[in-house]
């Protein structure tokens, strides 16, 4: 059989006889007419202040949605490429889930990704680079620092550099 671009196809069922002639009765040949769309991106920290900022040891989770069944969805966090796994909520191979632990060594400022998903039949989508929802992670691995500093207290006799219990500092 040829397909309309003119591509030969395979019997991968094996009906050939011996004298290369296929055998009678009904053949079903599947044609995936839907190309695969990544629909949405997401990106959250479970940073306890900001799930928009990451420090190091926070959790970086990425979320990808597709249009349809996929069978292989690849995530780049900070350069680093990870396999995505079905997301267990999500019983529906449509959603995919990548949670990786931000470390010392990753880049200071908006976490880069990258997504890649991949169909059962090989439809591809991607590199697609951002959230579709306009959803960032700041990453900050450097701590802050105080500088300048000055204490004063509301200790009436001694110009302010002397507390005393119920003097506010």
């Amino acid at each position: 059989f040829i397909d309309r671009a003119g591509n030969t196809g395979v019997d991968s069922l094996d009906n050939s006889t011996d004298d290369n002639t296929t055998t009678s009765g009904p053949q079903t040949i599947l044609v995936d007419n839907e190309s695969l769309t990544i629909d949405n991106i997401t990106i959250v920290s479970n940073n306890p202040y900001d799930n928009q900022s990451a420090k190091p040891g926070d959790n970086i989770t990425v979320t990808v949605k597709c249009n349809k069944l996929c069978d292989n969805v690849t995530i780049t966090i900070d350069g680093i490429t990870y396999p995505a796994s079905p997301a267990p909520d999500k019983p529906d191979n449509k959603t995919w889930v990548v949670e990786i632990t931000a470390l010392d060594n990753m880049t200071n400022g908006d976490v880069p990704i990258s997504v890649t998903a991949k169909d059962p039949v090989g439809n591809t989508d991607g590199p697609d680079n951002s959230t579709k929802d306009g959803s960032k992670v700041t990453f900050d691995s450097i701590p802050p620092v105080l500088d300048n500093l000055t204490i004063y207290s509301d200790n009436f006799y001694d110009n302010k550099t002397w507390a005393k219990v119920s003097d506010n500092v």
